[in-house]
């Protein structure tokens, strides 16, 4: 076979050979594209902090703040100061250390009352001397301007039925009267921390009407070894928490699509300021927020957790299991 025979052939094993390979070419970096474009939405997902979240951003912690700063406070008493928030319309928790060291604490609980004359007795119905002489507390409104004017009102101890102050582990209720309490904000809504979640601790430091730290979520379930706090769910985190900031609230950020498409921050209380780490660096932690709300239901009578929710909470910490009282004031 000479030249001039085989080239016609060489020529259509070539093209037909170039024309494989290019679409091969074609095929490959086709694949190479849907890689690259998987791997993008693949690193997307892992990127955010859970199923259906929006990633939160500088912007929002303004916002966060901004949304639930009327319902943060300082609670000032005749020993010192500590920071609060608005459990339920009225109500404003804080811890139990920051008011219990302010409170009186002789309370008459029988029936009988001894006379000075010997062998006389006068029977009278039982009387808490405590809840009669509870000094008032002062509560100053957290402002993030020094400029703004500083807005304080009167709150007293909540009492129970049985006349019992409402206190469990280290969490203590205050009741702000009637009139007074449209200058409230809105309750908090409750919220179950994740480990990793951004949040942001309010409250009033050094004597400061208000004041934020962030961080994120450190420990989901952390058990404070001090004997009033025994058995009670916290969370740990790696913001500062400083004295003062005690009854404040640790609240977590996380952003989700509305149902008009459009992204939605939700600001949740997680947890209530309560210990931090002498000598250490963001280390602190607080009382979990959905035990706060299974105290308050079951124990303070407030409607915040299902009967259901509560069975529910007593298995996965029975630790933490309250009794409900008979009657509530």
């Amino acid at each position: 076979m000479n030249q001039s025979e085989s080239s016609p052939l060489l020529s259509r094993r070539t093209l037909i050979l170039a024309t494989l390979a290019g679409l091969g070419g074609c095929f490959v970096n086709e694949l190479a594209q849907d890689r690259h474009h998987t791997n993008t939405r693949a690193r997307g997902v892992l990127m955010q902090p859970e199923h259906g979240s929006l990633e939160i951003r500088d912007g929002d912690y303004e916002r966060a703040i901004e949304m639930v700063k009327r319902s943060v406070f300082k609670v000032r008493g005749p020993e010192g100061h500590g920071s609060g928030f608005v459990l339920a319309p009225g109500v404003i928790l804080t811890n139990r250390h920051v008011v219990e060291g302010n409170a009186f604490t002789v309370e008459t609980n029988g029936n009988i009352v001894p006379m000075p004359l010997p062998m006389m007795h006068f029977p009278l119905v039982p009387t808490n001397i405590a809840a009669a002489n509870d000094p008032n507390y002062s509560i100053h409104r957290f402002r993030a301007d020094d400029r703004e004017e500083d807005v304080s009102f009167r709150a007293t101890m909540e009492h129970l039925g049985d006349g019992t102050r409402a206190m469990h582990s280290d969490m203590a209720v205050l009741r702000v009267p009637a009139r007074e309490a449209r200058d409230l904000g809105e309750p908090v809504r409750l919220g179950v921390p994740r480990l990793g979640m951004p949040i942001i601790v309010m409250g009033c430091p050094d004597d400061q009407p208000g004041y934020v730290t962030h961080g994120r979520v450190s420990r989901v379930v952390a058990l404070y070894d001090e004997p009033n706090m025994r058995g009670t769910p916290c969370i740990q985190v790696d913001a500062g928490i400083n004295p003062g900031n005690s009854g404040g609230p640790i609240f977590g950020l996380r952003k989700v699509r509305g149902a008009d498409g459009r992204p939605q921050l939700i600001v949740e209380l997680i947890g209530m300021s309560t210990y931090t780490y002498r000598g250490r660096n963001d280390m602190g932690g607080g009382i979990r927020a959905d035990y706060i709300g299974y105290v308050a239901s079951k124990k303070w009578g407030f409607p915040l957790m299902s009967v259901e929710d509560q069975a529910r909470y007593e298995k996965e910490f029975p630790m933490a299991a309250v009794q409900r009282p008979t009657s509530r004031r």
